[in-house]
């Protein structure tokens, strides 16, 4: 029988996408309403993130919060925790109002809701479910690691000053908590220990202990059913972006981004793209538009006619607002990932077999891309940060692009390691695999 499952989203892209491909799932057999702040809901429609088919079974639910459209690109532990206070009221009318079976009165006309999946980030829904008596499924967007870390937090882990969210030697899970998140983070824990179960977008394979040691730490049942990647958004971009790399030797590209929300400082812009032309490898940039004025004007000059389709393929690099990722990292022609290791971009490199030089800036990323280094995916920049405390020099970072790539050999170590968890994506999605087998399990719950 077809439920009606309301899916809560933290106001961050990359919390918004995995989300959005779960609800594409879930839509083949449930309605779906997708609620987020409505500082967001237009940009969904914009982004064309629900293409047509799906807007039968799934509709977005503008929450009234007061959020302006740039909160997530604020990169600070005091104005996180602001804005998620700010989401709180509006989170709890809609959950306190919302129709459920045998209350069919409820919030701007929805139809009763049967279960609700909540981002693991926002504290509130999970305990308000509980409180009405409905099902209430936390959603982790990023690595098992995150829930694991965030279910061992109690009252009496030790505070620190919020600079440990940016430095790349510190964190959480290593037993301490950045002063304006712990509120936050005990909120969200309570959360997940109530929900029905945990879903989590990774696959078992790449995080093959987490499964228990989120139960040893009290957490509910886990759902793996990773990696969720979205397909791509502008088809005529990517089109273009895929005609140039078609003329473009076998393994020979360098794909660099950093993601949407931070950015290397001016002076690393500037080291960076010496390297880039130093190298004289072809190489794909996704940089934002503000920022290409750092740019020397060997590369600028060639920027507004680099998509020219006449000419596109005379061009050694591209230089682009917004790269099709999924179509740069599936392409034979790219041979290394220059990331910010935000999870989404890694698995996204991994399940691509193309192997990673980490650059992680904040959050959660210095931990991402310590698991591509454990895992032999890759080599990480040491001592870095969004802050750009220490510019990493042209010489340096050829250095460790020219390791990692490893031009000389058609299969490298890295690409050798990367390759063989590109299979196990594969495998965990295939019929049968991990992911998919959990996914089952996770619509069973709902019957």
């Amino acid at each position: 029988m077809q439920k009606h499952i309301l899916v809560i989203s933290f106001p961050a892209f990359g919390h918004i996408t995995p989300l959005l491909e779960l609800s594409k799932r879930l839509s083949k057999y449930h309605r779906i309403s997708f609620a987020v702040s409505s500082s967001k809901a237009d940009a969904i429609a914009n982004r064309g993130l629900i293409p047509a088919h799906y807007q039968h079974q799934i509709a977005v639910l503008p929450i009234e919060d007061g959020l302006t459209p740039d909160y997530d690109k604020i990169i600070d532990p005091k104005h996180l925790a602001a804005g998620l206070q700010q989401m709180e009221p509006a989170q709890r009318e809609l959950l306190r109002n919302m129709p459920i079976l045998d209350h069919p009165n409820g919030y701007r006309n929805l139809q009763p809701v049967d279960v609700v999946i909540a981002d693991n980030c926002l504290p509130v829904p999970i305990p308000a479910c509980k409180a009405r008596g409905i099902p209430g499924y936390a959603f982790c967007c990023a690595a098992a690691w995150t829930t694991v870390g965030m279910l061992a937090l109690t009252e009496a882990t030790p505070e620190c000053d919020d600079e440990v969210y940016y430095n790349e030697k510190d964190h959480t899970i290593a037993g301490r908590i950045p002063r304006s998140l712990k509120q936050w983070m005990l909120g969200c824990q309570d959360g997940m220990v109530q929900a029905n179960a945990i879903i989590i977008n990774s696959f078992e394979d790449l995080e093959p202990d987490a499964r228990a040691q989120i139960q040893d730490a009290g957490g509910p049942p886990v759902h793996f059913v990773g990696p969720l990647f979205p397909t791509e958004l502008d088809e005529e971009v990517a089109h273009q972006v895929a005609h140039w790399l078609d003329g473009q030797p076998v393994h020979s590209v360098i794909y660099i981004s950093f993601g949407s929300m931070a950015t290397p400082v001016p002076n690393q812009i500037v080291q960076i793209a010496e390297t880039l032309l130093a190298l004289g490898r072809p190489f794909i940039w996704s940089l934002r538009s503000d920022q290409h004025r750092l740019l020397p004007a060997a590369i600028t000059d060639q920027i507004p006619s680099q998509l020219d389709i006449k000419k596109v393929q005379e061009r050694q690099f591209l230089i682009l607002p917004w790269a099709p990722q999924k179509t740069v990292l599936s392409h034979r022609a790219t041979r290394v990932f220059i990331s910010h290791c935000g999870w989404n971009s890694t698995m996204e490199g991994i399940a691509s077999g193309v192997p990673v030089v980490a650059w992680p800036m904040f959050g959660d990323q210095p931990l991402n891309a310590a698991l591509v280094l454990k895992l032999g995916l890759g080599l990480v920049i040491p001592d870095v940060c969004v802050r750009g405390l220490r510019i990493v020099s042209a010489g340096e970072l050829s250095e460790i692009i020219e390791a990692v790539a490893g031009w000389k050999k058609r299969d490298s170590t890295f690409h050798e390691a990367v390759g063989k968890f590109a299979r196990k994506t594969r495998e965990a999605v295939e019929p049968g695999g991990t992911s998919a087998n959990d996914f089952k399990a996770l619509l069973r719950r709902f019957i």
